[in-house]
C-alpha cells in the first residue's frame, strides 16, 4: 500500500482506526511507519504532512517503513518450550490456511496458541480448583466472599428504625455468621434494590 494513499486517506477521511481495519495493520504501527517515513501529524490543522529530509516518499510502500516487532525473552522461552500451535480457518479440500485478499496484498489467516503444554495443564488445574472450590463453598462462605468485594472506602452513616423482632433476628444472625452488621445490611439493601428498583 503506497504512502500517498495512506496520507490522503488520513487527511481526507481521518482516523487511523478505520484505516487499520481496511489494510490490516495496527494503528500504532501505521503511525510509527509514517513517522519513520518522515511524516508528522500537526494538531493545528489535523493533517499529516512531510517534514523529513530529501524527497517525499509518495510511491513507497508503507510496509518498508513498518517497525520490526521486538523479540522478547518470553517469546524466545516459549519457542524453546515447544508451544502448542493450532491453525484454524482451513479449507475442507486441503490443510492450507485460508487466504484473504485485500487490495494488492494476500493475508494468511492463522490462529496460533502461544501456550506451552505445561501452561495449558496449569490453566486446566486452576479452572478445576476454582470450580471445585465454588461447588464446595458453604452459604456462609459465599456471603463472606460478597462482603469482601464491597467498596468500603465510600461509606456513609444512616440511622434507621426497624421492628424489634427483626432487629433481634438480625443481631443473632450477624453473631452466628460472624460478619459485620454494616456489611450484611449493605448486601441486603443491594439485593432489595436489584430485585425491585426497576419496577
Amino acid at each position: 500500500m503506497k504512502i500517498s494513499y495512506i496520507v490522503s486517506y488520513l487527511n481526507d477521511k481521518g482516523g487511523t482506526k478505520a484505516l487499520s481495519k481496511e489494510i490490516g495493520i495496527g494503528e500504532k504501527r501505521i503511525r510509527a511507519a509514517l513517522h519513520a517515513a518522515g511524516y508528522s501529524f500537526k494538531n493545528t490543522n489535523k493533517r499529516w504532512s512531510f517534514v523529513g529530509e530529501g524527497e517525499e516518499p509518495h510511491d513507497s510502500d508503507i510496509m518498508s517503513f513498518l517497525p520490526k516487532r521486538p523479540t522478547t525473552n518470553k517469546a524466545i522461552k516459549r519457542k524453546q518450550n515447544k508451544p502448542t500451535s493450532i491453525t484454524s480457518h482451513t479449507n475442507s479440500h486441503n490443510d492450507s490456511p485460508k487466504r484473504e485478499h485485500k487490495g494488492e496484498y494476500t493475508y494468511e489467516l492463522k490462529a496460533v496458541s502461544t501456550f506451552t503444554d505445561e501452561e495449558i495443564e496449569a490453566l486446566k488445574l486452576m479452572v478445576h480448583e476454582f470450580i471445585e472450590e465454588k461447588a464446595n463453598q458453604t452459604p456462609r462462605g459465599r456471603l463472606h466472599d460478597r462482603t469482601l468485594r464491597l467498596n468500603k472506602e465510600t461509606t456513609t452513616r444512616k440511622t434507621i428504625v426497624i421492628d424489634k423482632n427483626v432487629g433481634k433476628r438480625f443481631d443473632e444472625f450477624a453473631a452466628r455468621v460472624k460478619l459485620n452488621k454494616s456489611d450484611l445490611l449493605t448486601l441486603a439493601l443491594i439485593n432489595l434494590m436489584d430485585a425491585y428498583e426497576g419496577d
